[in-house]
């Protein structure tokens, strides 16, 4: 019995160090890694549909690193929180470029991403180019932004680029975010 007692013991005393230990671990994470500053960066803002999108005719230099990636880029958006130059014309019709952070391109310059490499290379006058991306969006997030893009402006084609980790998030997640 004594024995049980002094294991009982030993183990509450464990339990306790453990949460301690894990309640300053937390405490330290947030106070020199806060995840807001991570993830959530000063041009987005809150969306009630899709979590979060760009702000609209906005301007921000980022020099945050992340893990293993060390990085300074500018982000400007237009009209209509789009990651692009050209404003959009609402009557005229578009191609919707889709995705997460590759589509968006983000920790490059806008002149070096994806999207401007790919339409610098076309171009079409009858047709505006639009930078849809988004940092972390996932499928569902997606198939949202296409929804609510098409009851805003003249969507003729739509253009989603899968990349590898949208794939890995669709097994081990909600598809619709």
């Amino acid at each position: 019995m004594v024995k049980l007692k002094k294991t009982l013991a030993n183990l509450l005393l464990f339990m306790v160090a453990l949460s301690i230990a894990l309640f300053a671990g937390e405490g330290c994470v947030r106070l020199i890694l806060p995840q807001d500053a991570l993830l959530v960066r000063a041009y987005q803002r809150q969306h009630a549909e899709l979590g979060y999108v760009a702000k609209s005719n906005f301007e921000y230099h980022d020099t945050k690193s992340m893990s293993l990636y060390n990085f300074e880029y500018t982000v400007r958006t237009n009209n209509m929180g789009l990651r692009m130059e050209a404003e959009v014309d609402p009557e005229k019709q578009s191609v919707l470029y889709l995705g997460d952070s590759f589509t968006f391109g983000w920790g490059v310059e806008i002149e070096e991403s994806f999207f401007s490499l790919l339409t610098n290379s076309t171009t079409n006058s009858e047709l505006q180019a639009l930078n849809c991306g988004q940092g972390g969006y996932s499928t569902g997030h997606v198939s949202r932004r296409l929804e609510l893009m098409t009851r805003q402006i003249n969507v003729r084609k739509a253009i989603y680029f899968l990349n590898w980790n949208d794939v890995f998030d669709n097994a081990n997640t909600d598809v619709n975010f």
